[in-house]
């Protein structure tokens, strides 16, 4: 007798106990996702639907920021033990929104959200993340999938990238392994590339880039991309080609090289470098023949050159980023000048107000030149004195779209 009550004295506590514990699942549900999206950097955040299906857990409509501009659709984890730790997450229907002003944070968070990871496989189903730009809303997609974790924490990364719009168009298939740490290895092919922005038109744009990150370092890019055809304020171009890659003291160094359609010796050339305390830039146009170049540039554009600039000769314009007349929180200096048969013809400083998108500045030139070049750009009478030039105005009309048109759909 005694054993009886005993063993229905147990079956009675069981069943409390299994009752209770069923009873709690979505409250400790909501409690493993809330952790898991804290860890990953998302506070705070909000749950909408909580759905408990043993061996997984489901959790529909999260907004991850207080706006409800970052949004995760559904997120179903498969959960082992009383506790559900997350084996293995598979996340759908994710809308991101920021800004090229926002994009360091997002990248701290994607490092942060790659820590928090379980040790399962993970599968990103469908990613829009748009980004505002003074061109427009630009709009990436993206699919990708992670392997489970190996005994040293690292993952195989595979991914999907591709933009459909009429700014920025291309295909990307990326590669490589993540580090528990928050170190990434990762290799893309890029394909059938388009680039409609500002006075740049590019089209066939394919290549290759590579992205090694380690914790607390600038990531150290490398690759090259090609264009089968482009125009840049509206002058052809040819042999367009960007090539990036590991420079001296961490920085990456990145090459731009490009020449005019329809006259040969012409280059323009843009070097960067960039490192974490330090950042160079230099831009060039060389033209061997200033005649046969505003020639080629009168068939284009049919205004009138003047002949002082058809009988300058040889001339390489420059445009140089001074660092070190730089300080926090003022505008961005540059240095401009020109050389024609390799002698000094004009000397300048331009700063950009990247706040306003504004320039200002001045050159000094023979008086001739700064006549001619008044005129050819149409610069307001009261802008020059002599040999004298304001160069003032805003990048805005300078990179503005040069009235092409989005194709007919």
């Amino acid at each position: 007798m005694p054993f009886k009550k005993t063993l229905v004295f147990l079956i009675i506590v069981l069943a409390a106990g299994g009752w209770g514990w069923v009873y709690g699942l979505p409250s400790l549900a909501r409690t493993q996702i809330d952790s898991y999206l804290s860890a990953a950097g998302y506070k705070p955040h909000h749950i909408g639907e909580i759905i408990v299906r043993p061996p997984h857990i489901l959790a529909r409509n999260i907004q991850l920021d207080t706006d409800g501009f970052n949004t995760i659709g559904l997120l179903r984890a498969k959960v082992r033990g009383i506790h559900m730790d997350m084996e293995e997450v598979r996340i759908d229907d994710v809308r991101t929104s920021s800004t090229v002003e926002t994009l360091p944070a997002l990248l701290d968070l994607i490092t942060t959200f790659q820590k928090s990871l379980p040790p399962g496989v993970v599968h990103l189903e469908k990613l829009v993340a748009d980004f505002a730009t003074p061109y427009g809303d630009l709009r990436l997609e993206t699919t990708l999938n992670l392997g489970a974790a190996n005994p040293d924490g690292r993952r195989a990364f595979g991914a999907v990238v591709r933009a459909q719009q009429y700014q920025l168009s291309f295909d990307s298939r990326w590669r490589g392994t993540l580090g528990a740490d928050g170190a990434m290895n990762l290799g893309a092919d890029i394909l059938d590339g388009r680039l409609n922005i500002g006075p740049a038109r590019l089209a066939r744009l394919a290549g290759w880039l590579a992205w090694d990150s380690q914790t607390g370092q600038l990531p150290r890019i490398s690759g090259q991309i090609d264009a089968g055809s482009g125009t840049l304020f509206g002058l052809p171009l040819q042999n367009i080609s960007l090539a990036m890659g590991p420079g001296p003291n961490n920085a990456t160094d990145v090459i731009f090289r490009t020449g005019l359609s329809g006259i040969a010796n012409v280059l323009l050339s843009m070097d960067s470098s960039v490192a974490r305390d330090n950042t160079s830039f230099a831009a060039s146009l060389d033209i061997k023949e200033s005649d046969a170049f505003f020639t080629h540039i009168q068939t284009l554009h049919t205004k009138a050159v003047p002949d002082t600039l058809r009988t300058l000769g040889p001339v390489r314009v420059n445009l140089d980023y001074r660092a070190e007349r730089r300080f926090e929180g003022g505008p961005i200096p540059f240095a401009l000048s020109a050389y024609a048969h390799n002698t000094p013809v004009l000397s300048g400083n331009i700063l950009f107000y990247s706040d306003t998108t504004e320039l200002r500045g001045s050159a000094e030139m023979p008086e001739a030149l700064a006549i001619a070049l008044q005129d050819y750009f149409s610069i307001a009478a009261d802008k020059r004195t002599g040999g004298a030039l304001r160069l003032d105005g805003s990048l805005d009309e300078v990179l503005k779209d040069r009235g092409d048109t989005p194709p007919a759909p």
